[in-house]
């Protein structure tokens, strides 16, 4: 896509092929995320914005949109022309007016991948509290407090404008030096941010490490690349390596008893001068097989032939997008990628791969430099530590919610609960841990249930339920838990009573433990919650840059990799044939309205189909689908994920767009 700067704050870009005839956009991109919230300022990033949003919004003449990142935030505007003018020149009344944010709850931020790791990386933030949905006292109040420090004006936050539309260009907001703080060098908590400069590595979380292998979900490593063209190609680089090591090792299967093909899938997150890279497989891998695996992967990587950094430099492209985040960041202007910058980029991959094994599966001999990589376990207790153990009542477990055999060790510091427990029926999982050991100097938020449940939400990412109406002594194992745990934000979650009785639930949860990984809960109350809210629209439209996830209304997220050749492009007109892969991972039934303001079919953004894609060329020609073989629609479970090998003759040009459409309305167009 062509783009230019005007100053250092003004970008042009193209219009997207999917805009309407006639519309135009407009938008600022600033350079705070939910990782830069605080936790007990969880949610005043995205509420202040979509306070901004439907001020703008009011008129109907234009539409607002708002994306939150991880360490970006966005709002832009679509519509007529004078119609998005009109309401962007509004825009800076709107920093220094008292916006009432009352009434208004944040809405969903979408799951960061692998939040273990990203909290590993960069500590406690809002964005741990974000995929909960939960919400502090003093959201609101730091809502407003946020709106007046966004304002481009004051520069106290950096932020870049953009448009399609060149009479736009210095709208409300001069043409001029990009104004700010720029990057901080610690994330919310004081965790310090992973730097590109090879002298800090390593870096705390970010070193390499053999870390847990996750019980939720198919991630099999990640590691931190600059956030450059160089950086984005690397990763590129590692995800295929990982691909032919798995051919040439495991003879294309991944699990003990599966013989399902390889598939390796790849997101990204920004983090400041980084992108954090996570690499998942489709099916489980077998812990078995993962230490021949990665020590193979090492050496592969060691002896990567410069032929396939040139191959991937050839294939690369960059993004306005991108270009966008790169400078609201203070970072260098987009560079086409470099043989050396690759290389480089590389290095700093390997430097902080985090690889999920099995410490106790490595063997000194065969897999020495696995062996020599630092471990990050499980949180253990200290037995020299006073504590006291709480066990569970005889009157618990007649009334069905506990059993005697429930114990609950609580120190200064650690509190290690072991019991049996239920969790409801939305669960991906059968069957959950009755044991867990927290570190409570290091849990990030509290929720209290009555009567008598707590939920902790420790650094892991895990949620862990404590039922103190199950012990022995509850009163006082309350009051020391409360005094251990002072200090600690306590949260509410949006759409629920702070009082609500869960007994009413489909499944309620009774026991001493639950140990839920990241987003079970959540699937566990979206349903309740979106149940009330289903008026609104289900289809969404969006632009994305290639690799870039994209979620549905639904919850299900689509990723779509740059098209490929299959067989060299003819030299008459440049035709050839293109495979796209593409990987989806479901979400909960659709619910909510289509354009033409019908019910939407609950089905539809769950049903993975080929004919929901077209690939476009330059100038917007659709290349023929070639069928290699019949793939007959998947209907795909929450969580669950799948992918599709998309094949297409013609002429591909500079500029190519996979869209991907729906009975819904959605409409997403990667480019």
């Amino acid at each position: 896509m062509t783009r230019a700067w005007q100053g250092e704050n003004w970008q042009l870009v193209e219009p997207e092929q999917s805009t309407a005839t006639g519309e135009v956009e407009i938008g600022v991109l600033w350079g705070r995320g939910t990782l830069d919230e605080r936790v007990e300022h969880a949610g005043s990033l995205v509420l202040a914005l979509e306070a901004l949003a439907l001020e703008l919004g009011r008129p109907g003449a234009v539409r607002a949109e708002v994306k939150i990142g991880s360490d970006v935030c966005g709002l832009s505007l679509r519509g007529e022309l004078e119609g998005v003018r009109a309401a962007w020149a509004g825009l800076p009344d709107l920093f220094t007016s008292t916006l009432d944010t009352t009434g208004l709850t944040p809405g969903h931020v979408s799951e960061l991948p692998w939040l273990e790791d990203v909290l590993l990386r960069t500590g406690p933030s809002g964005a741990a509290l974000q995929l909960f949905r939960f919400e502090t006292e003093g959201t609101q109040d730091a809502a407003r407090r946020l709106l007046r420090e966004l304002d481009p004006r004051r520069g106290d936050v950096p932020c870049v404008f953009w448009t399609d539309q060149e009479s736009l260009v210095g709208a409300a907001f001069a043409v001029g030096p990009l104004r700010g703080a720029g990057l901080g060098r610690r994330w919310a908590e004081g965790t310090p941010r992973w730097r590109r400069d090879p002298e800090a590595w390593p870096q705390g979380g970010n070193r390499a490490s053999v870390v847990p292998i996750p019980e939720r979900g198919h991630e099999v490593l990640s590691m931190m690349v600059p956030r450059t063209a160089d950086g984005i190609v690397a990763a590129e680089l590692v995800r295929s390596c990982l691909v032919r090591t798995l051919d040439r090792t495991l003879d294309g299967t991944l699990a003990l008893e599966r013989s399902e093909p390889v598939d390796v899938t790849s997101r990204m997150t920004g983090m400041g001068e980084g992108l954090h890279v996570v690499l998942s497989f489709r099916t489980f891998l077998a812990p078995e097989r993962r230490p021949d695996l990665f020590t193979a992967l090492l050496q592969d990587l060691d002896d990567l032939p410069g032929s396939a950094v040139e191959e991937a430099i050839a294939d690369s492209i960059s993004s306005a997008r991108c270009e966008r985040e790169q400078r609201v960041h203070g970072l260098s202007p987009a560079m086409e990628p470099t043989a050396q910058g690759v290389h480089e980029a590389l290095v700093a991959a390997q430097r902080s791969l985090h690889i999920c094994l099995d410490p106790a599966l490595l063997s000194l001999r065969e897999h020495a430099r696995l062996s020599a990589l630092p471990v990050v376990g499980p949180v253990e207790e200290d037995p020299s530590a006073p504590a006291e153990t709480y066990r569970g009542s005889m009157r618990s477990a007649m009334l069905g919610n506990g059993d005697t055999s429930t114990r609950a060790r609580l120190s200064l510091t650690t509190l290690h609960v072991s019991g049996s427990g239920m969790v409801n029926d939305v669960s991906p999982r059968a069957e959950l841990p009755d044991t867990a050991t927290v570190d409570l100097t290091r849990v990030i938020a509290v929720w209290d249930q009555p009567p008598g449940a707590v939920w902790l939400l420790a650094h892991t990412g895990e949620l862990i339920r404590v039922s103190s109406s199950a012990l022995v002594g509850r009163k006082a194992f309350t009051r020391d838990l409360d005094a251990a745990l002072h200090g600690v934000p306590r949260v509410t979650q949006r759409g629920w009573s702070h009082r609500r009785d869960f007994s009413g639930l489909p499944g309620a949860l009774f026991g001493c433990l639950l140990v839920l990984s990241p987003g079970l809960l959540f699937f566990g109350f979206v349903g309740v919650m979106i149940h009330h809210q289903n008026s609104g629209p289900a289809w969404i439209e969006r632009s994305p840059s290639w690799t870039e996830t994209v979620e549905l209304t639904n919850g299900t997220d689509i990723t779509v990799h740059q098209p490929v050749p299959a067989t060299s492009p003819s030299s008459a007109g440049g035709e050839g044939e293109f495979i796209v892969d593409v990987t989806v991972c479901g979400g909960i039934d659709s619910l909510g309205k289509t354009p033409a303001g019908e019910t939407a079919e609950r089905e539809v953004q769950n049903t993975v189909q080929s004919s929901d894609y077209a690939l476009r060329g330059e100038g917007g020609t659709e290349l023929t689908p070639v069928i290699t073989e019949e793939q007959p629609p998947v209907l795909l479970e929450p969580k669950e994920c799948t992918s599709l090998e998309l094949h297409y003759r013609g002429e591909l040009g500079d500029q190519p767009a996979l869209v991907y459409t729906n009975a819904v309305g959605d409409e997403v167009s990667w480019s």
